[in-house]
């Protein structure tokens, strides 16, 4: 399949924090339950720094993922945080990590009404759980993109 990789025009310049310091500032994003769009912007700046480096991809992941937690819910951009984190994750060869980071985007592009994007998320989860051999998880994914397909139409059919 081959999901192409791209910084989203982030750029790859960074401020002059430090690794250690935007790693310590993502482990609290664990611990911390308010969204933090301040500190999710300095994780993202050294994310998409390190997605420059295929050896540093791994680190990259781990702070887009928790960049995504550290934004509300309906951010858009936290979407692109975690669909970032799973190209990342399916270049290095991670499947299940960027199945699961995709299936996050489409849950969260669901609840904010964005069926499009979640369809995606959710098409390429399943073809890179298809690749995987999880064949349960494939058709469930594929049920997903179904299902979403069939609320659009009798949404649209609704409103003709």
């Amino acid at each position: 399949m081959g999901m192409k990789t791209w910084a989203n025009g982030m750029g790859t310049s960074v401020s002059a924090v430090g690794l250690a310091l935007v790693l310590l500032v993502a482990s609290d994003a664990h611990a911390q339950a308010e969204a933090d769009p301040e500190r999710a912007a300095l994780l993202e700046a050294e994310a998409a720094r390190l997605h420059e480096q295929p050896s540093r991809w791994a680190d990259a992941v781990s702070l887009y993922r928790s960049a995504a937690e550290l934004r509300q819910h309906e951010d858009p951009q936290a979407r692109q945080d975690l669909f970032l984190a799973a190209n990342l994750s399916y270049e290095f060869g991670e499947l299940t990590a960027a199945i699961e980071a995709l299936e996050s985007a489409g849950t969260r592009a669901v609840s904010e009404g964005d069926a499009v994007f979640a369809s995606q998320m959710f098409a390429n989860a399943a073809v890179i759980a298809d690749e995987a051999g999880m064949v349960d998880r494939q058709r469930r994914l594929r049920t997903r993109v179904a299902d979403l397909a069939s609320a659009v139409d009798a949404q649209r059919r609704g409103r003709s």
